[in-house]
């Protein structure tokens, strides 16, 4: 037992920047204890803002797995659709990524936002089955996948469990392109 809470202090003392980090020590020690062996956490994280959301998710993720909330593009929102869209309009919510043991997902927070609405030329694309892209030849096919799935399911595509999608915004703030993001 001593030489297993010796390795985890000496694994768990520095964070990669060098910082040290004393919860993310009782965290290895607290999941490491029971297997006689340590492992990695995969929540020593490079940024604070991620902090929060792996050391919750821990129990989860694969040994040596890294999750790190990824940062939007410029011009980009995250937007979590909270009813089907119509006309010309997506009603969202803005999103926090959250550690899971697929990685992570988006999870819906706040109120409702203004709506965005969606250019003339606005293109989409759906995650297929397989979870490759598929672009949609009409925007009315989103916005009936997006509806389908916060009722329950579509028969053409599969829903995600976490509906988020990555919206560009052009010049004027309207919406250029919409990508469903994928997750198992």
């Amino acid at each position: 037992m001593a030489v297993t809470a010796a390795s985890v202090l000496l694994l768990t003392a520095c964070e990669p920047d060098g910082s040290s980090d004393a919860a993310g020590g009782a965290t290895a020690a607290a999941t490491t204890a029971p297997t006689g062996a340590p492992q990695p956490t995969g929540t020593a994280a490079a940024s604070p803002s991620a902090k929060p959301s792996a050391a919750k998710s821990t129990a989860g993720d694969a040994p040596g797995r890294e999750c790190t909330t990824p940062k939007p593009a410029a011009g980009h929102k995250i937007a979590y659709p909270v009813r089907q869209p119509s006309k010309d309009s997506l009603y969202w919510k803005d999103t926090r990524f959250v550690c899971d043991a697929a990685g992570g997902h988006y999870e819906p927070t706040g109120a409702e936002q203004h709506p965005l609405v969606f250019s003339v030329d606005a293109t989409g694309e759906l995650v297929a089955p397989g979870g490759r892209k598929q672009k949609v030849e009409y925007l009315g096919q989103l916005w009936q996948h997006i509806g389908d799935c916060l009722a329950g399911g579509d028969k053409q595509h599969p829903c995600s469990p976490y509906p988020a999608y990555d919206v560009t915004l052009d010049a004027q703030g309207q919406i250029a392109a919409i990508s469903e993001i994928p997750h198992a």
